[in-house]
């Protein structure tokens, strides 16, 4: 799947505005106490994620095939760490670590050899939270850090391994908690991300272009400390 920067921006911005529409449609209130139904969340939370991603920019390098060091799958598992200074807003660190799945140099070779890689990206995000005096809250968030791509091909009698690295501009998120406890919420997510490496390799390589992930999966958080 291979979708320009400014198709994937309109994507994006469209699944925003739809989740704030939504947000009115329900009636969520502009903060998150209410004097009948208070909400006691804040202070630390700890979440995690699994799911699904595809490449949307997939930035093609200068050799011959283009697409050799290209990822275009990835099964991402993700770990939040952070605080919740109002029910309304949470700040704190992220961290990815994703299996490649669609390594696309591996199809140029017959036999294929054995591939695998994997994904880092970390950072810092911001959540808000439209409902958290509510059974369903929906959230949108935005964030940034940075991304490290290995690769290793593995072949009978050699292998290959590479390495990307550089900054991810922006995260943005998407998601609705539903909260089975007190302290416990679990649901969907979607997130997107652009980022672009920066290393020797990749400006050698000509793999120095934007590229982008969407991904789709679930999101457990627990909340460690109640008002």
């Amino acid at each position: 799947m291979n979708i320009s920067a400014s198709s994937s921006i309109v994507l994006v911005s469209g699944l925003l505005v739809g989740s704030a529409v939504f947000a009115q449609e329900l009636s969520i209130p502009a903060t998150g106490r209410t004097a009948s139904n208070p909400s006691r969340i804040h202070g630390l939370e700890f979440g995690v994620r699994a799911g699904y991603g595809f490449g949307l920019i997939n930035g093609e390098g200068s050799g011959d095939p283009p697409d050799f060091y290209r990822i275009s799958k990835l099964i991402p598992l993700w770990a939040d760490l952070g605080y919740r200074i109002h029910p309304n807003w949470y700040v704190g660190a992220l961290f990815q670590f994703g299996i490649a799945q669609g390594l696309e140099g591996c199809k140029y070779f017959a036999p294929p050899p054995s591939c695998s890689g994997n994904d880092l990206r970390f950072g810092v995000n911001v959540h808000y939270h439209f409902r958290p005096n509510r059974k369903l809250d929906p959230w949108v968030g935005v964030g940034a850090g940075y991304e490290i791509a290995h690769l290793k091909f593995t072949f009978p009698r050699d292998n290959l391994s590479v390495k990307f690295s550089g900054f991810e501009f922006v995260n943005l998120q998407l998601g609705v908690d539903y909260r089975v406890f007190s302290a416990v919420a679990i649901g969907p997510f979607v997130a997107f991300t652009m980022a672009q490496y920066s290393d020797e390799f990749a400006n050698t390589t000509g793999y120095n272009k934007l590229h982008g992930w969407l991904m789709l999966g679930i999101r457990g958080a627990f909340d460690i400390i109640l008002d």
